[in-house]
């Protein structure tokens, strides 16, 4: 909108609002900008009034988008602020849901709406019926009041109990609480020699919470650090809390857990020793005030859990596994994450599978792939103009892995055919192989492999490819030890089923002698790729385990301008459909006879 007439529209409600007001509430003030700055930059226009018949004193105040977004309410009751859930650090009021509709016609309306959730919410404060509002949002007033705030992140397994965990603080970087060094390999970044950061390393407390902490019990020193975790823990995070401290670091590091009813929620608190704690080079341990020499353990304990003790609450954000792909609600991902695929081939079909995989929360991906990344692929390849001249599978498998630390991703960078026998072997322990090379000489050199095999001995294989200009694709899934990949191909090695028949009969340009260019971009490929990632989530989540072959089907208006025509098998299978742009699912083809062995 252009901003003249955002000003206007918003100075044309704000004098409505300014009139309604001095007739309904004749003792109101006007705010002066130094006083709307105090609380936010974003506010624009505000109003103060005094205690009315169902409010506290409060401000009522704008933004500049104001009538395009909600005016907010300020509580100055320092009793509210600290005991009243959904109140901001400014003590402004979070009344309504981000995505509840209000029109902006009629700015009086909004008014009126948010004066009346305000009074509501204060009358249900009033009669005490209010603290198990603070349950589900504890972490968000855990900081509220923390300046400057400080951040961490979770990679802890939160489906154990309370326990010793490790804590780090990369030097000009970030803090995580973790299990062991495995969870941070990729979280390290390095310089440009290799080198990792130096880092703060001490073991750490993660204490599970029997129930929802409220914001007045909150500490801000050891002595009640003990004192929340007596309330709100038991006798064994007392112990881990001691065991802590009887190793006498320089800080103490703790991570915090509720289990809620759809999520667990998390935050994080550091506790230094008081200033009389001196930590000498020698090892020792002195208080000011005590003769010379090492304190003792009683004496370090009484410190470090007195009131001088500051302690820091921090802001924790999860980066473990069930977070990252569904925020602990996919009920799948306790399965995908034990999961192993292989990827064979990843080039522009297959690498962006090998992403959907990675992003969907399969655990071990292995790609597997002899090219290197050309400069005419990058357009519809995941990897990019850094990456050319490098091996596909190990550079895709790098970026993955970086993007997704949590996950384990391999790249070895050999064609199926050269793949040693212990890397054959390793095909056997995977869940699934997926194929998306789409060279007759390589897939039937995996069928045949396949084929040595019985039932439970290797994993289905799912092959995947495309026709021309990327306006039909298919996914085919063969389990071990039923019907043969080869029945899809003819004795040339051909397939036997196209969507559309093409003038040349080709599946591309002919650019060099040996060199075809298959005229496509990344947005036609996309619905394949989503067409394979999708039935190989169904094998490996077990809702396929038959012989399928799914097909996507492109515009069919499109192809005819290319020069294509759907095939005569097509239309007999599946019908002369005009619009096209469907998946369908096409029966299993009977072995041709003479056809490969």
């Amino acid at each position: 909108m252009d901003q003249r007439l955002h000003t206007a529209l918003f100075e044309e409600a704000i004098s409505k609002v300014e009139q309604w007001i001095s007739e309904s509430i004749p003792t109101a003030t006007r705010l002066k900008p130094p006083e709307l700055q105090s609380v936010s930059p974003v506010f624009r226009a505000g109003w103060k009034f005094p205690q009315l018949r169902n409010l506290p004193a409060c401000s009522l105040l704008f933004e500049g988008t104001f009538p395009f977004s909600l005016p907010r309410v300020q509580i100055t009751d320092r009793e509210l602020r600290e005991r009243c859930p959904h109140v901001e650090h400014s003590g402004v009021l979070c009344l309504f849901e981000p995505d509840q509709f209000f029109s902006a016609s009629s700015p009086l309306h909004l008014v009126k709406a948010v004066m009346t959730s305000a009074s509501r919410l204060i009358r249900k404060y009033q009669s005490g019926d209010i603290e198990s509002e603070f349950d589900q949002e504890w972490p968000i007033y855990w900081t509220r009041d923390v300046k400057p705030l400080q951040r961490a992140y979770s990679l802890v397994d939160l489906k154990k109990g309370s326990r010793k965990i490790l804590y780090t603080s990369i030097e000009g970087g970030d803090r995580y609480f973790y299990d062991d060094d495995e969870q941070l390999r990729y979280r390290i970044p390095l310089n440009s020699r290799g080198v990792a950061p130096s880092r703060f390393e001490t073991n750490a407390a993660f204490i599970e919470l029997k129930d929802f902490p409220k914001p007045w019990d909150f500490p801000d020193s050891g002595q009640q650090l003990e004192r929340f975790i007596k309330k709100y823990a038991s006798s064994t995070e007392l112990d881990i809390l001691d065991n802590l401290i009887s190793e006498r670091q320089k800080r103490l590091s703790l991570l915090f857990k509720t289990n809620g009813p759809v999520v667990h929620l998390l935050a994080g608190a550091v506790l230094r020793p008081p200033e009389q704690l001196k930590f000498e080079k020698n090892g020792r341990i002195t208080l000011a005030g005590f003769r010379s020499g090492s304190i003792s353990d009683d004496v370090f304990r009484f410190s470090i859990l007195s009131g001088r003790a500051p302690l820091k609450r921090i802001q924790v954000d999860r980066l473990d596994h069930a977070w990252i792909h569904g925020r602990s609600l996919d009920p799948t991902q306790g399965v995908l994450m034990g999961k192993h695929v292989i990827l064979i081939g990843v080039g522009s079909l297959g690498s962006g599978v090998a992403e959907l995989l990675g992003r969907a929360g399969v655990g071990t991906l292995t790609l597997i792939d002899g090219e290197t990344l050309e400069s005419a692929n990058i357009s519809r390849h995941s990897l990019g103009a850094r990456a050319i001249g490098q091996n596909k599978a190990d550079r895709l498998a790098k970026v993955i892995q970086e993007n997704l630390p949590h996950l384990t991703v391999k790249g070895i960078p050999k064609n199926f055919e050269d793949l040693q026998t212990t890397e054959l072997d390793s095909l056997r322990q995977a869940d699934l192989i997926i194929c998306c090379i789409a060279e007759w000489a390589s897939e039937l050199a995996l069928d045949r492999f396949q084929a040595l095999h019985a039932a439970g001995e290797f994993p289905p294989v799912l092959y995947g490819w495309l026709e021309a200009h990327a306006l039909a694709g298919h996914g085919v899934l063969v389990p071990t030890g039923s019907a043969r990949f080869k029945d899809m191909l003819n004795h040339s090695g051909q397939r036997r089923f196209h969507t559309f028949d093409w003038p040349d009969g080709s599946n591309g340009v002919r650019i060099v002698c040996g060199a075809i260019h298959a005229p496509y971009g990344s947005v036609d490929l996309s619905q394949t790729q989503a067409l394979i990632g999708r039935i190989a989530l169904d094998t490996i989540l077990r809702e396929e385990d038959a012989t399928c072959w799914r097909s996507w089907v492109g515009d069919i208006e499109r192809a005819r301008q290319l020069g294509g025509e759907l095939t005569q098998e097509w239309i007999e299978l599946h019908g002369d459909t005009p619009v096209g742009q469907y998946y369908c699912e096409t029966p299993w083809p009977r072995p041709e006879v003479g056809g490969h062995a």
